[in-house]
């Protein structure tokens, strides 16, 4: 069988025998007898597994996953996920990890104030090798969901490798109510770098993004209350009779809004769907465009010491593509460049969600070379300082049916090697860029791609 809706197939799954059964309205479970992937009709590669389940939902189809992560993991790391438990409300998934450059001898540990002491560094044993990656994924109502993640950077000492987030959401009409939990939360704040929140508790209420009738701007909110317990550099907030402990609890009421609208400059028209030209190295015809986006966020923060921290952010830039990325020569260029500016009135006493980057330049391009392969670069500069806030260099093999990528970000030390199957709802991609343990904390952090 086949994701690909041509003859030749440029890629399929073929067995000796298979077995279709329906398992569930939203999964087939195919059973098989030597199973293999064909690429374009020459090469062929065992799948190793003689079971796949073809899902309406994302899923994972690696064997194993490789990632870079010099903070947590040492550097290179090796993973498996496995689903433990999966029924139409409750899924529980494991993803063990094996630590490889540690195990080796050779850590690129890069080891701050957010990432595993120096003490487990120096305690290098078998148990100090193997992390885990576990999430429990549970509908307790149709309007109610839980879930838990919890992710362990080696379990040789496990306090201070791990990091974990609980939620219960509810849905409100259109709005979502959440019941957060999170421990040794990660925040990538700009120019700040990496900050830490050792434990937080509390309440968020959202919007979606809302559409006002056909003007074409976006709206969204938010609210939220959280008791948060985090490092802060206001000696005053300490007590002064151990300052060893750079760690204070406050409370904080945070409201945020954000108002964007496109404007569209110029649209052009996508090639046909056909294997030869609009879909002959991605699986929608490209559409080449031009438009330019401006934003307002408002956001007003109130901490239970008395302080307060306010901001708007103005955004506007260029975005766009040129090209249909069908010719096999620099058929494709994309880019983007963003430009915004924070107004604030009064300062976080807390590091993680502080404003540290008043102007902010965004600039990305992602290039066709030669056929499926395409390289991206985005980075983030602050104006005011000129320092560099995050860069990410990518690497992609795109074709129809399937795909390969490669990101490596030097700033966040985290790199990541991913793999698609169209069609199947298969997406491979490490979690290392997008992960609920690293949030942005302000809207200078750079996204991945």
């Amino acid at each position: 069988f086949t994701n690909d809706p041509f003859s030749p197939p440029e890629l399929e799954v073929r067995a000796d025998r298979a077995q279709l059964t329906r398992i569930s309205p939203l999964e087939d479970e195919v059973l098989m007898t030597r199973p293999r992937l064909v690429f374009d009709q020459r090469v062929g590669v065992p799948l190793l597994r003689n079971r796949l389940i073809i899902s309406r939902e994302e899923r994972d189809p690696a064997i194993a996953t490789l990632g870079y992560d010099n903070r947590d993991r040492g550097g290179l790391f090796i993973e498996r996920s496995f689903e433990v438990i999966e029924t139409r409300r409750f899924s529980l998934r494991l993803a063990p990890q094996f630590l490889v450059q540690r195990a080796l001898g050779f850590s690129s540990d890069n080891r701050d104030a957010d990432s595993v002491s120096e003490e487990d560094l120096q305690t290098n044993s078998f148990w100090s090798w193997i992390g885990l990656r576990a999430s429990l994924d549970a509908r307790l109502a149709p309007q109610t969901t839980f879930q838990a993640n919890v992710n362990l950077a080696g379990f040789n000492n496990t306090g201070d490798t791990a990091r974990a987030n609980v939620q219960l959401q509810h849905q409100i009409a259109n709005h979502t109510l959440s019941a957060e939990y999170t421990y040794r939360n990660r925040f990538y704040n700009g120019s700040l770098g990496f900050q830490t929140v050792d434990r937080s508790v509390g309440v968020v209420f959202a919007s979606p993004i809302l559409y006002i009738a056909d003007t074409g701007i976006a709206v969204n909110y938010q609210a939220s209350f959280q008791n948060i317990y985090a490092p802060t550099d206001r000696l005053d907030l300490l007590d002064p009779s151990d300052l060893s402990d750079d760690r204070v609890s406050l409370n904080r009421t945070q409201m945020s809004a954000t108002v964007r609208r496109p404007f569209s400059l110029w649209k052009g028209e996508p090639l046909p769907p056909t294997p030869t030209e609009g879909l002959k190295y991605t699986p929608k015809p490209v559409i080449p465009y031009v438009q330019f986006l401006a934003g307002l966020t408002g956001t007003a923060g109130f901490y239970s010491n008395g302080e307060s921290q306010s901001y708007l952010q103005g955004l506007m830039g260029f975005q766009g593509q040129f090209g249909h990325f069908s010719r096999s020569w620099l058929d494709y260029t994309g880019f983007s460049i963003l430009y915004s500016q924070f107004i604030p009135t009064g300062e976080s006493p807390f590091r993680f969600d502080r404003v540290a980057d008043v102007r902010v330049l965004q600039l990305e391009v992602n290039q066709q070379l030669y056929g499926p392969i395409r390289i991206a670069a985005r980075a983030g500069f602050n104006l005011d300082t000129g320092k560099t806030i995050s860069t990410d260099y990518m690497i992609e093999y795109s074709r129809r049916t399937y795909g390969l990528t490669f990101r490596y970000n030097p700033d966040l030390g985290l790199a990541a090697l991913g793999f698609r199957l169209g069609d199947f709802n298969w997406s491979g991609v490490s979690e290392s860029f997008s992960s609920p343990n690293i949030r942005q904390a302000t809207p200078t952090v750079i996204q991945s791609f």
